[in-house]
Formats: structure tokens, C-alpha cells, sequence
């Protein structure tokens, strides 16, 4: 399939590498990712953990067509040749790389199969129960074990690797060691790119916004003020119906008044008998009889319901009052089953023959 021509492709990332710091945002949605793309941001990242997710990515990729597009691999990945498929799967349907934070293990089995991948250091959300949700890299030591981590994604065949909450200085320092694209998540602008996720962009949340992030709206004020207002205008809705404003007159379909006595009239003739039980009671009248409405017959017809009857107007008619105005089927002991389907053959007899089984329609 023929794709459109990306903005950058990860040639072109590690040829930018130490020039400038490129701009990054985690996408939600289609409507983000086409701003995103207007704005003019240079790389996109987006969730591939769910099956929603998933489904969403062929969306971002439609809206973003040219941009740049990474997507996070599920948690938990059991094997190298699961993250094989689910890393070819996400390239199948438009991204440009996939991001993972299991082991080196794993992801060098997705690097061995050209798979673009990035890794992660710093502090990882997935495995903050090893950590705690802090800054990592403030001690001699764990800076050590971090510069390890980042040459283990190297060798591992990573291409690049987000580095979360690090000590800014730390991390552009770790930058210019390593042949990997650094992204900085809190963690200064000494790195390739410098990513922020759009619902901190867009302020799109009532907790408290991260130290290392910064909100240049306010969209959950303007998600409230937009609740509001439904439940507002669905208020108005229910007092114009109980006061009968609504509907108004604009709102009306109306027919000319000899057109409506007309009808009126034809539906009065019909007497409530519709066309299909005209056709019906034509070709079958077993299924259509009246039933009884004597004091006796309804007497005879409560005492053949009783169990253990044989006879074949058992179950005639339910019911006492308005007997007058029910009309019961009261066929003779069948061969088989009446169904709706035979009702309907009955007043269409254009349709197939039923099939004698009973399961549906005989071969023409």
C-alpha cells in the first residue's frame, strides 16, 4: 500500500540529532492529532496498548497523514515473537515506530526485525512499584546504572529512547553519549526532542498538573462549562414540552383537511381489520375465527385450558373481560407448528413455499 510521504523518517531523526530539539506530543485522538500536524509539531506519539487503541491508531494516521507517528506497545509483552507481531502490526497500519518499555530481550528481537522501536529510562510508569514516582539519577550510583540502562537499549538496537524525570543536566549529558535520539519527558532541554503529553498541553484534567509539565489552556473548565450547558439547554427541552411550547407551529408537518376527513373516514370503514388479516382470513378462517363472547363459551373454553385437555380448541381464549374485542387462533390439532413466517406467506403469496420441516423454505 502507498503511503504518504512522513515528514521525517528515522534516517532523518538520527541525521538530525545534536542540531535542535524537536518538538514531540502524545496524541488521544484524531481531533489532536490534525492540530497537532497544522501546528506544525514534529513528531507524534499515541497509545497501541488496547484493543480501542488499536483501533484508533488507522484514525490518527488519517488525520495526521505526513507526521511522524509512534505507537506504545501493550504492557507485558510475554515474548519476543508476540512483540514481533504486535510491533509489525502497528507499522501495518501506520506508524512510523512503536514504543516499548519491556527489557532489552524484547526489544531486541523487534530491533533484529528492522522494527523501529524506542526504549525508556528514567522513571517508568509501568514499573514505578521498583522506583516510586521521584526523579531518578540524583546519586552517583543510580546515575551509573542509568548511563548502563541506556547502553543496554543501544546495543539492544533501539533507536531512540524517552528519558522521564531525570536531572536536566544529567540527561544532556547522557544525550551526547549515546547515538540514540534522547526524548526528554522532565528532563530539560539538552535532549533530542522535548515531549509533553496533549492533555497537559491542553490542561484537559482536574488533577494536579505534573512539576515537569505546563498547561497552556484550560479545557476542563471548558469541559465543565459545556456540561453545564447540556444540562441547561435539556432543562429548557422539558419545560417547553410541559408548558406545550415545543413543538411549535414551524415544527409541524400538516396535511389539507379534506386529505385528513378522507382518511378518517377509509380508516373508520376498515374497522380495525388490517389488510393482512383481510388476506388472512380469506385463505385460512380456522386461524381467524371469532371468539366466543357467551357467558357460556368463555366458561367452556377456561375449563378446556385446564391441564391434562386434549380437545383441539384448547387455549381458545384468555381472559374475560373485552373477550369480544380479542381474536385467538383456534386451529385444529396441527401437523406442526403455525409460525409468523406462515402468517406472513399467507398475505404474500409471492414468497416461498414453507418447507414441510418446518426450519424454513423449501427449495424452489
Amino acid at each position: 500500500m502507498l503511503r504518504p510521504r512522513k515528514k521525517y523518517t528515522v534516517h532523518d531523526l538520527r541525521q538530525l540529532k545534536g542540531t535542535r530539539c524537536l518538538t514531540h506530543i502524545h496524541v488521544k485522538s484524531p481531533e489532536e492529532a490534525a492540530a497537532a500536524e497544522e501546528a506544525g509539531v514534529d513528531l507524534m506519539s499515541c497509545s497501541f496498548d488496547s484493543p480501542e487503541a488499536q483501533a484508533r491508531l488507522p484514525q490518527l494516521v488519517a488525520a495526521a497523514p505526513n507526521s511522524f507517528l509512534s505507537a506504545a506497545t501493550p504492557h507485558g509483552l510475554a515474548s519476543p515473537e508476540e512483540a514481533i507481531r504486535v510491533g509489525f502490526r502497528a507499522l501495518e497500519l501506520g506508524a512510523s515506530s512503536v514504543y516499548c518499555s519491556a527489557s532489552p530481550f524484547i526489544i531486541e528481537a523487534m530491533a533484529r526485525e528492522r522494527i523501529p522501536v524506542v526504549g525508556h529510562l528514567g522513571m517508568v510508569p509501568r514499573h514505578v512499584t521498583w522506583t516510586n514516582y521521584r526523579a531518578i539519577g540524583k546519586s552517583p550510583d543510580e546515575a551509573l546504572r542509568l548511563y548502563q540502562q541506556m547502553k543496554d537499549l543501544e546495543n539492544a538496537g533501539a533507536y531512540a529512547a524517552e528519558i522521564e524525570v531525570v536531572p536536566h543536566r544529567l540527561a544532556s549529558f547522557l544525550c551526547s553519549q549515546t547515538s540514540m535520539i534522547l526524548m526528554s519527558l522532565g528532563s530539560g532541554s539538552g535532549c533530542d526532542t522535548q515531549f509533553l503529553f496533549s492533555c497537559d498541553i491542553l490542561g484537559d484534567y482536574d488533577e494536579r498538573l505534573p512539576r515537569h509539565a505546563k498547561a497552556y489552556r484550560d479545557f476542563a473548565a471548558e469541559h465543565r462549562r459545556l456540561q453545564e450547558e447540556r444540562v441547561a439547554a435539556f432543562r429548557e427541552y422539558i419545560g417547553d414540552v410541559h408548558e406545550q411550547r415545543f413543538p411549535e407551529r414551524s415544527h409541524l408537518i400538516d396535511t389539507d383537511d379534506a386529505v385528513l376527513e378522507e382518511a378518517i373516514a377509509l380508516i373508520r370503514k376498515d374497522g380495525g381489520v388490517g389488510w393482512g388479516a383481510q388476506v388472512g382470513s380469506a385463505r385460512y378462517p380456522h386461524l381467524f375465527a371469532q371468539a366466543p363472547t357467551g357467558r357460556n363459551e368463555i366458561a367452556r373454553g377456561k375449563a378446556l385450558r385446564r391441564p391434562g385437555s386434549t380437545s383441539p380448541e384448547f387455549g381458545a381464549l384468555q381472559g374475560r373481560e373485552g373477550a369480544g374485542k380479542m381474536r385467538r387462533p383456534v386451529p385444529p390439532a396441527p401437523s406442526r407448528t403455525f409460525s409468523a413466517a406462515d402468517g406472513l406467506r399467507a398475505a404474500c403469496p409471492g414468497l416461498s413455499p414453507v418447507d414441510p420441516s418446518g426450519h424454513g423454505t423449501a427449495p424452489r
